[in-house]
């Protein structure tokens, strides 16, 4: 492969921020390569993906020089706090699009997350909050973008929109996400979204709620709608587990977009777990701009939340 399609080349704007770069234990780019590595196969914070590259020390050695074995957690912390986060996203971004992927169909995760370890009381360091953006079926972490605090996340998520191919992929957010301004973001982004619903939102998650109430009863308005549910029972190590999904669409699809843009559906999962005798209950709802055929969607939606 040619030197500018490579990992290296990619990042080869990115300086080494120690002040000293000779005579250093570690190798710069080891360091960013096992960072990358360790947050796509999903650790989370400096100590899980030094516990990552231990368990992948014998691969890891086949490309990376390694000359005194894995870096500490503490040596992670430091080179990242001192990168400049504005050049290494840029770099990260340039290998993801240098990547051929294809992204039609795809589940694309949009979730937040504080970063375990990242903070330092005696420095004054605040914990780190990012957005990331995962790709479920190519297993690929496609953008990520640092926010100040979590309740951020709002407004890093259309930057990180802004970041990404998200087109003929459907983007699935939790509830900080549901959002009007971000749902249709990710239409004129070319794509679709099943946003999760939770009583953040008390008026819409009870009007959600109302649908779904008055669809069970057979109420004469809701005959309109094509109402199909999807029964799963699974049984693990003693667990007893039943799920139901249910999707309420319209058959005039404007009823629904009137309120919310560009949404054709309303999805809701109901939870049955039975552990030791002990039984619990729970039920989410996700707002859709699919509208794939009901078949299709229904699919479409049991995937989607075996993902989240």
């Amino acid at each position: 492969m040619d030197l500018k399609d490579t990992f290296f080349a990619h990042f080869s704007p990115l300086e080494d921020p120690r002040e000293d770069n000779h005579n250093l234990r570690h190798n710069f780019h080891d360091i960013l390569v096992i960072a990358i590595l360790g947050t796509i196969c999903g650790a989370d914070g400096w100590t899980e993906i030094c516990e990552f590259a231990e368990a992948k020390i014998e691969w890891l050695q086949t490309f990376l020089e390694l000359p005194n074995g894995i870096p500490s957690h503490d040596t992670f912390g430091r080179v990242f706090s001192l990168l400049d986060s504005q050049v290494f996203e840029a770099c990260f971004l340039a290998w993801i699009e240098s990547l051929s992927i294809d992204l039609q169909n795809e589940i694309i995760s949009i979730d937040g997350k504080s970063l375990r370890g990242s903070h330092n009381k005696k420095k004054d360091i605040k914990m780190l909050h990012v957005v990331s953006a995962w790709a479920s079926k190519n297993k690929m972490l496609l953008g990520q973008i640092k926010t100040d605090e979590k309740s951020n996340e709002i407004t890093a998520i259309p930057e990180l929109l802004d970041m990404i191919n998200v087109k003929e992929s459907i983007v699935t957010i939790d509830a900080m996400g549901c959002q009007k301004d971000i749902a249709k973001k990710i239409i004129e982004k070319g794509a679709d979204y099943v946003l999760s619903l939770k009583e953040n939102q008390p008026t819409l998650y009870q009007d959600v709620n109302n649908i779904f109430l008055q669809a069970e009863k057979g109420e004469k308005k809701y005959k309109k709608m094509i109402h199909k549910q999807k029964l799963e029972k699974i049984k693990c190590h003693g667990r007893i587990e039943t799920r139901r999904y249910t999707l309420i669409m319209p058959r005039e699809q404007e009823s629904f977009g009137i309120r919310w843009p560009y949404l054709k559906g309303l999805g809701m999962v109901e939870v049955k777990r039975t552990i030791n005798n002990q039984t619990e209950y729970s039920k989410r709802f996700f707002l859709t701009s699919l509208n794939d055929g009901y078949e299709v969607f229904l699919k479409n939606f049991i995937s989607i939340i075996q993902a989240c």
